[in-house]
């Protein structure tokens, strides 16, 4: 009886341990192996959401944008090498200089502050002045001068009086009437003696075509070697040598046909505007610490079948600051052929000549580049007012009276350097 009852009490303790047993032990096993949920943890499979195919496929970082370029300019995100205390560089600016070695100055150390550079555009005016007699006058100062552009004062940034190095073109007309190519040609040699050791000079020819005949130099000796090797053509003309009664010349021997193979009013062939245009192109890269001038010697002839235009030639004359002097030679005045002898010079701020005498020749190149070299240097910046053309009118003034200047007389927006 007893052993019965016993029995019957041992199933009841073994039967209460199984059912309790799974709920002692079921949370030791999930503690070890994570991998397999608890039976009665098991997500639900309809709440899993399908895999986004973007993590499974990601995008080519180079095809990114920069997160920076996403952002207004005052939420970009500061360099990461920027220090905390120091702003991030704007626009325009730099970033600190690095200390040595390359790395920024500790917080409290004090920074060298590199010099600061600002770039500005301006307008060089070299300008000459002569008294009543034509007599150059150096000794004012700058404030007897008054600059306007577009009809508005503007304030004279630069000033100067000091003289400047020449980088010149001798411009040579290469097809003159017999007597003013003789002239020339006996005077040509003294060009040299005008230029000082700090000076370059290149030699053009020019008829139909310019053609360079020395390429810029400083040495003296071999610009009057080349000058006094240079012969300067010519040809015969009605008002030189009278009547034509000398025939054509073949393999140089003269026809005497009774007609000149170079008759009275022929129609020229001598291009001016664009032998000018070659000397402007070979003078423009020569730097603005330097005058840069033309120095052309001819008779005013011009052909009407010119490749450039005159309007063009004198854009890429101020654009480039070079001055034009002209010295006119044989009968120009007298055949109104000083047109451009006078519009060159007048639209960059030279000067022109005349000389009729070889003498005269002589003495007018040496006061050419003297007065060229001791010009007057003014700059200024130019206030902004838009023009259709990009052209605008400048004039320099002088407060003492009774006398005369010699100035360009405007600029284009293209030719704003730094």
């Amino acid at each position: 009886m007893v052993k019965d009852s016993m029995q019957t009490l041992l199933a009841v303790v073994l039967t209460v341990l199984m059912i309790a047993a799974p709920a002692a032990w079921t949370p030791a096993l999930w503690a070890q192996d994570q991998q397999t949920p608890p039976p009665d943890q098991t997500p639900d499979s309809k709440k899993t959401p399908p895999p986004d195919p973007k993590v499974a496929n990601p995008p080519n970082p180079n095809d990114l944008p920069d997160p920076d370029e996403l952002m207004p300019p005052d939420a970009r995100q500061k360099p990461a090498d920027q220090p905390a205390d120091q702003p991030a560089p704007q626009p325009g600016q730099s970033a600190p200089a690095p200390g040595p070695g390359g790395a920024n100055p500790p917080q409290g150390q004090k920074h060298v502050q590199a010099p600061i550079s600002v770039t500005t555009t301006n307008v060089l005016v070299p300008v000459t002045v002569k008294d009543s007699a034509g007599n150059i006058v150096g000794d004012l100062r700058k404030e007897d001068f008054r600059l306007f552009q577009d009809g508005t004062e503007v304030p004279i940034g630069f000033f100067s009086s000091d003289a400047y190095p020449l980088s010149a073109v001798i411009l040579l007309d290469n097809d003159l009437s017999t007597k003013p190519a003789e002239q020339v040609q006996k005077s040509i040699e003294s060009i040299s003696a005008a230029f000082g050791p700090n000076d370059e000079a290149a030699i053009m020819a020019y008829d139909e075509y310019p053609n360079m005949l020395q390429d810029f130099t400083f040495n003296n000796d071999a610009l009057f070697a080349k000058l006094k090797h240079t012969t300067i053509g010519s040809s015969m003309a009605v008002d030189d040598e009278g009547p034509m009664t000398s025939g054509p010349v073949i393999n140089g021997q003269s026809q005497e046909t009774g007609v000149h193979p170079r008759w009275h009013g022929r129609e020229a062939t001598k291009c001016l505007d664009d032998a000018v245009y070659a000397a402007a192109k070979a003078l423009a890269p020569r730097g603005r610490n330097r005058r840069k001038i033309i120095f052309l010697v001819a008779d005013g002839t011009n052909s009407r079948h010119n490749k450039v235009a005159f309007e063009t030639v004198v854009q890429l004359l101020l654009k480039s600051d070079i001055l034009v002097y002209t010295i006119s030679v044989g009968n120009a005045l007298l055949k109104h052929e000083t047109s451009r002898l006078v519009k060159y010079p007048s639209e960059t701020g030279g000067d022109s000549y005349f000389a009729s005498k070889e003498r005269d020749l002589d003495r007018v190149y040496s006061t050419l580049t003297e007065e060229a070299r001791n010009e007057y240097t003014i700059a200024f910046v130019p206030k902004p007012n838009k023009t259709p053309e990009g052209y605008h009118p400048i004039e320099v003034r002088i407060e003492r009276p009774g006398l005369h200047v010699l100035a360009r007389e405007g600029y284009f927006d293209q030719s704003l350097q730094p």
